[in-house]
């Protein structure tokens, strides 16, 4: 077993998982992004982190698709800033939704079992994929 992710709510949990399982558990609640503004999208060679509000970050390291169209360029999610959060869905197996004000949706997949795919942190809130 390895550590999978981190959640923090009241207590701090580890929650652990088999090599062979993969993806985030479908009861976790992404309800705590909605009515976040993205006001910053940092760009790396391998991984990009959007800044939603002073206190939310999503790092992401792993495919992911802007409007349907996977993104090759992490620089085109740019378009996000200014851009509030409407919806945030779990889609299970690790793979996330989330739709902003202007329509756009991104998805973010778990892809790789043997490293981190994305992170998210907010305050009490620290998911590892």
């Amino acid at each position: 077993m390895f550590l999978c992710r981190i959640h923090l709510s009241d207590s701090l949990q580890f929650i652990m998982r088999d090599y062979d399982m993969h993806g985030l558990s479908r009861d976790v609640d992404l309800s705590f992004l909605c009515g976040q503004e993205c006001i910053q999208v940092c760009v790396g060679m391998y991984q990009v982190i959007l800044h939603l509000g002073e206190s939310v970050h999503l790092s992401i390291e792993s495919r992911c698709r802007l409007n349907g169209a996977v993104v090759k360029k992490y620089d085109r999610l740019c378009r996000l800033v200014g851009q509030t959060v409407v919806e945030a869905q779990n889609e299970g197996c690790g793979s996330i939704a989330i739709k902003f004000s202007k329509g756009d949706i991104l998805e973010i997949t778990d892809d790789n079992q043997s490293y981190e795919s994305y992170q998210i942190s907010a305050p009490g809130i620290a998911i590892i994929v």
